[in-house]
């Protein structure tokens, strides 16, 4: 479902945005929601509640079954921003 690039994948050194956003959608891509779901920010897990309301939630938001990371930017107090191609 991505475009073609020749973008090089971004590199992911332990402790960075990059290896916490590749964590999540690995968990993602591999439908493993209890995982994912530790990788939200404070607020979104409040508001899914439980790993169990994420799966619900995951029947109206797309799923990805690959992804390739573009940029991160570190955003600050934990939250990072991913571009995926």
């Amino acid at each position: 479902p991505f475009a073609a690039t020749d973008e090089e994948p971004v590199p992911a050194p332990p402790g960075s945005a990059a290896e916490v956003a590749t964590a999540f959608l690995d968990a993602e891509v591999a439908g493993n929601v209890d995982t994912s779901f530790t990788y939200l920010s404070a607020d979104d897990r409040a508001e899914q509640g439980t790993p169990a309301g994420w799966l619900e939630t995951h029947a109206d938001v797309w799923t990805p079954t690959a992804f390739r990371l573009a940029d991160v930017t570190d955003e600050g107090d934990g939250l990072a921003r991913a571009r995926l191609i």
